[in-house]
Parts: C-alpha cells; structure tokens; sequence
C-alpha cells in the first residue's frame, strides 16, 4: 500500500566521500505520528501523497473535494515527486463545527529526497468526520522558502569538469550527484579548481547566492567570484573558478552569501551569510 512510505520518517542519508560543511540552521519543533490524532494522521498521509504527485491514495477512507485538490497542488503548479516526508510540525488544530465535526488544522510538511535535499510545504486543510470516513473540503499548500538555507561546497578540479557541464547538465539532482562523486579536498600545492556552491533546501526562483573570497569568516565584506548559477524548479547552485595559490591560500575563505526573493520581508532580502568555507582545511 502506497501509505506505507508515509509511516517511515527520514533519519539520515549517506553522504560522498567529500562530505561539506553546512550552513547552520534553526531547528523546528516537530511531532511524530504516534503524537497525531488518528483522524490528523489519516489527513497528513494523504494530504502527503497527493503533494508527491500521486493520485489520492484510494485505500484511505480519506476523500477530497475537487477545491481541495486544486489548492494543495496550487492548480498542478506543486509537487514534491521523488520525496518522502522527514518531519510535521503542527501549527495548529481546531474544532469548528460539530455534527458532524469538522476540524481546520494547519500544518507544515517537510520533504526530503535520496539526495538530501529538503523542500517545505505549509498546509492549511478544512476536513470533516463521518463514519464513513473524512472529507477534506477544502486545502491550500504554498512552499515555505527558508531564510539562511542549508548550503554545501565543492571542489572539482578544473581538467575533470566539462566545458558544457552545465548546458548538458540542467537538472539540480544529475549536477549534485555529478559534483558529490568528482568532487576532492584541495591540495597543499593549490591548483585550479571549478568551485561548487549547492544549496540543499528548496528557495525562491529570484533569489541570489553568490560566491566571496575573504580573509574573514563573518559578514558579508569581501571580493565577489565570477559565478555561474543554475536554478532548477527550486534548486539553487553557484559555480565559479578559483586558481589556489598553495600557502598563500592559509587564513582565506570562500563565504556563501544569500539573498531572499522579493516576496519575502525586507530584512529577509539582505544578502546574509550562510557559510564560510575554509580554502584548506
């Protein structure tokens, strides 16, 4: 039964060889499934199953009017194929009308791939409870974007990277997985290396991240890298060129700086920094 992928919830994945650093994150206060009322569980699991593209699940006594199913997929706009759901955070659940009950719960779904990549969802759903099963009258679902995403850096060394990698390469997953498995810890001698800024959380399709050499790991100061960005229907990476001068290269960092997109709050679309990555370790 499709449910079952719903009931386990993502601990962790295995990372490459050449594991990066991460951005620091505030955490969420989340709730398990067995903290969920029955009725909660029933909606969640298949609130889930149609974000990830899927047709509502028919072995859940769980049904949607066709309202409901425009709002969660934002008209088809929405969709979350590939992933599974890592944590539920309850924002809040009340009773509005009785006989028969009817609840409105808001909620928000984090989502995670094989890659590790987290997308967030915020759910607002209206549902009654019969004997014969829940209705959910009506649901809206918007991506949640983070201020300060998750980030991972990369060095490739400039001879193994093609001159049309990222022509030939357009999808976020293909280019991660490409970066993780030819990526190397520079050597003391230097050399010339394509850098890779990936961000692993889902953002905005107008934000900006770019890439800053410094010999300071706070801030925003510093000397900006010519880079080159893909955007893949949320996935956002930054690609530039560095020649590291061996010893001269101690005491400099590569910062990753993070603008928000013009939906959010003003102080959320100052370039913000998101991680400073040591240029030898």
């Amino acid at each position: 039964m499709r449910f079952t992928w719903f009931l386990s919830i993502v601990v962790a994945f295995c990372m490459a060889a050449a594991a990066p650093a991460r951005a620091e994150n505030s955490s969420v206060e989340v709730l398990g499934l067995d903290q969920l009322p029955p009725d909660m569980t029933l909606v969640v699991g298949q609130v889930a199953t149609v974000l990830r593209g899927e047709e509502p699940d028919e072995a859940l006594p769980v049904f949607m009017t066709e309202e409901a199913l425009s709002g969660l997929t934002m008209f088809g706009t929405l969709s979350y194929e590939g992933f599974a759901v890592a944590s539920i955070a309850m924002l809040e659940s009340a009773l509005i009308e009785v006989g028969p009950a009817k609840m409105r719960s808001d909620f928000t779904l984090i989502f995670m791939d094989g890659l590790g990549r987290r997308a967030t969802a915020g759910i607002v759903a209206e549902y009654a409870i019969y004997p014969s099963g829940i209705l959910i009258e009506s649901a809206k679902a918007a991506p949640v974007f983070p201020a300060s995403p998750e980030s991972e850096l990369y060095y490739v060394p400039a001879k193994t990277v093609p001159s049309d990698l990222l022509t030939r390469m357009t999808d976020h997953a293909s280019l991660l997985e490409w970066v993780r498995s030819n990526a190397v810890v520079p050597g003391a001698s230097g050399g010339d290396y394509f850098v890779f800024a990936c961000l692993t959380e889902e953002v905005e399709a107008d934000a900006v991240l770019s890439l800053l050499m410094s010999s300071i790991s706070k801030g925003t100061q510093g000397r900006y890298l010519p880079a080159q960005t893909l955007y893949d229907g949320g996935w956002l990476v930054s690609v530039g060129r560095l020649d590291i001068e061996g010893k001269r290269a101690s005491g400099q960092f590569i910062k990753l700086v993070f603008g928000g997109g013009a939906h959010k709050p003003a102080e959320m679309r100052e370039p913000r920094l998101i991680g400073a990555f040591p240029l030898q370790p």
